[in-house]
């Protein structure tokens, strides 16, 4: 299945990208996240040799480390792209999903190779105070949100927004209506 027939979901980091394609695939839908597949990329050995000599690391790859040096660096985290996506991509364009969560679609150039952008947002502040509960500090979370678009600037793109700030049967019911309207199952 290529990918401009499949859908992106999107949205920043604790927003409820993963909730969402949980309650997708329990609708009967075929989903996978790049970061589950970009997670096993990583952690092959071709990749680990090439991310240890790229970002003088010792194997195996601490990926709290590597997370630091990219959180701290544009240019790390750009290197670190340009290693990872055709890999995860192909990787992507090879399953059978017809919904993929897909973090960083905006950052990496990719929104114009899937046949529509979902994106999940539940509002900067309660973004904010989600991933603070994650990582245990504000500044922790706000440090990892400037690491990506603000989602209000992906919102202008999307084809559809699934607010996550609601209670969870919106979200269900939303959800449940985006599956039929568009024939997932």
């Amino acid at each position: 299945m290529s990918l401009s027939s499949k859908i992106a979901l999107t949205g920043g980091a604790a927003e409820g990208k993963s909730t969402v394609l949980a309650m997708l695939a329990d609708q009967g839908v075929r989903t996978c996240d790049a970061d589950s597949l970009a997670k096993a990329v990583s952690e092959s050995p071709e990749m680990q040799a090439q991310l240890a000599v790229e970002f003088e690391l010792s194997l195996p790859i601490d990926r709290g480390l590597l997370l630091e040096k990219i959180t701290k660096d544009a240019g790390a985290r750009r290197r670190l792209n340009r290693l990872m996506h055709a890999e995860v991509l192909r990787q992507i364009e090879m399953s059978d999903s017809q919904v993929v969560e897909i973090p960083l679609v905006f950052e990496a150039c990719l929104f114009q190779n899937f046949s529509e952008i979902w994106v999940v947002t539940c509002g900067e502040q309660e973004q904010q105070e989600r991933l603070a509960k994650r990582l245990g500090s504000m500044d922790a979370a706000a440090a990892m949100m400037k690491t990506q678009l603000p989602t209000s600037s992906k919102i202008a793109f999307a084809d559809e927004i699934i607010r996550t700030n609601l209670d969870l049967a919106s979200v269900q019911t939303l959800t449940r209506t985006l599956v039929l309207s568009r024939n997932l199952v």
